[in-house]
């Protein structure tokens, strides 16, 4: 019975000196190939930049033999397109054979492109500083408290690129972000959102630091009620004259607060009943919040 297996590494070793040979004779023909080349801008002057994207590659079509463009492979060309004497405007520049650099002989060069035009603005190069504003969104723990908007270092960043897009940008952005259970004062870099791609900055990062801080609270004992005049001109009391009121907030907004900074009132415009118990409004400055109030009501007795 025949047996397809019989002498199999005999036949391995036929068949791999078969597409050798094969591969040998192949590759000492003629080929036509085309291949992508990347595009360089050499010697343009350095007070003016490129506004339009250019091709990173552009493709080029070749002649020769194959044991000359398989190198190319590993090599390959480029095309060149010198700007030394480019000036402010927009240029349409067509790609020629001339500009096609190839590291090897002995290969034609057959035709550049499609693309074989290219159509790009050439503007003044130009640079300023610009502030940096933070779109990073802060969630802070529970029982704490952001104390202050985040501060970034360096507040201000160089941007350099086209004179004419720079006119039309007044300030630059991080990228947003969201910062989660944040506890304690916290700072980290974010990167600044470049506005387009023709431009640079300096530095492309900021750090930003954000003040975190523990909840606590504190009692404000004997905060004095007062009383807004009846338009009737009536004369009234209050009983009792003074609230307990407990605050919370940030442990170093709460350490120079002091009762004067409290603000607690009646409204008689709203009521004008003796005997009446009247809930006192209590003002606080922000962020500080009330927790509670003793007591919740007073009495207004007149006089």
């Amino acid at each position: 019975m025949y047996n397809p297996f019989g002498n199999l590494p005999l036949k391995i070793i036929s068949l791999f000196f078969a597409f050798v040979l094969w591969f040998v004779v192949e590759i000492d023909r003629e080929f036509s190939w085309e291949f992508d080349f990347p595009v360089v801008v050499s010697g343009l002057p350095k007070n003016y930049v490129i506004v339009d994207s250019i091709p990173q590659f552009i493709p080029v079509t070749l002649s020769g033999k194959g044991s000359d463009l398989i190198k190319l492979v590993f090599k390959p060309g480029r095309v060149t397109i010198k700007a030394d004497g480019f000036k402010y405007g927009r240029k349409i520049h067509t790609l020629s054979r001339e500009q096609v650099e190839l590291p090897y002989p002995n290969i034609e060069i057959l035709r550049v492109g499609p693309p074989n035009q290219l159509s790009f603005f050439v503007d003044e190069y130009a640079q300023k500083e610009l502030p940096v504003v933070s779109r990073v969104f802060v969630v802070p723990s529970e029982s704490f408290v952001q104390t202050g908007e985040p501060e970034l270092t360096p507040s201000r960043v160089i941007i350099a690129g086209p004179s004419s897009l720079l006119k039309k940008i007044d300030s630059l952005y991080t990228l947003p972000e969201t910062l989660k259970n944040v506890s304690g004062n916290y700072s980290t870099i974010v990167p600044i959102s470049p506005p387009a791609q023709t431009v640079r900055l300096f530095p492309r990062s900021v750090r930003i630091s954000v003040p975190v801080e523990r909840i606590v609270e504190k009692e404000f004992s004997d905060v004095p009620v007062l009383i807004k005049p009846a338009k009737s001109g009536k004369s009234y009391m209050l009983q009792p004259r003074s609230v307990d009121v407990i605050l919370a907030g940030a442990e170093s907004e709460l350490k120079n607060m002091e009762t004067r900074n409290i603000n607690a009132f009646v409204d008689l415009s709203a009521t004008g009943n003796e005997s009446e118990e009247i809930k006192p409004t209590v003002v606080v400055p922000p962020p500080l919040r009330i927790v509670k109030i003793t007591p919740e009501r007073v009495k207004l007795i007149k006089r």
